[in-house]
């Protein structure tokens, strides 16, 4: 397809994951696909991730943590330390050592 650059299969990811990326035309975006059964938990993840960066946001009074995050997710993606399943650290993982750190 004239949108598709490469699709990548990663079956030993906790849950399993297609990985595809877009070509020049689309700014080579990068998309995570999974799908939802009983291990899969990235709901619930999320939910956690929201109610941990309000309370901290709110006990702080400003947004700079989320600042922290992204740059730090920067970093970690320049150093090709994004992949979990490479033994890379997800932006799920980041976020859980920040708030244990601030805790």
């Amino acid at each position: 397809k004239e949108y598709i650059e490469s699709v990548k299969f990663i079956k030993t990811a906790t849950v399993p994951i297609i990985k595809v990326t877009c070509t020049e035309k689309y700014w080579r975006k990068k998309i995570d696909f999974t799908y939802q059964d009983v291990s899969h938990n990235g709901l619930q993840s999320v939910k956690l991730i929201r109610q941990y960066l309000g309370k901290i946001a709110f006990i702080q009074m400003n947004t700079s943590i989320v600042a922290l995050i992204f740059v730090l997710k920067k970093f970690i993606y320049i150093s090709n330390l994004s992949a979990p399943y490479l033994g890379g650290i997800s932006s799920y993982g980041l976020i859980l050592m920040i708030v244990a750190f601030i805790q």
